[in-house]
């Protein structure tokens, strides 16, 4: 998988909440959707991509960006956490 573009929407009312979407031209979609989750947010049913296959995504950005690097750290950190319980 080749990451052709991705853009990160940042909320000015609080920079901690973003949102990275990433751009590839050979069935992402399908790979994506196909390791994701359904969640209900305000009443919205939202599918969001595993912590697994998020980092997978930030390590293949090339050239890499040190957001995404500090994402990386920060996301294994997460996922360790969550599979301890």
């Amino acid at each position: 998988m080749e990451i052709i573009d991705f853009f990160t929407f940042i909320d000015i009312k609080n920079p901690y909440r973003q949102v990275d979407i990433f751009l590839q031209n050979e069935n992402l979609y399908q790979e994506i959707i196909s390791d994701s989750s359904v969640v209900e947010i305000c009443g919205y049913r939202i599918s969001v991509i595993s912590i697994e296959k998020l980092i997978q995504m930030k390590k293949e950005i090339n050239p890499p960006r040190e957001k995404d690097l500090s994402d990386i750290r920060e996301l294994i950190k997460i996922m360790d956490t969550y599979n301890e319980r």
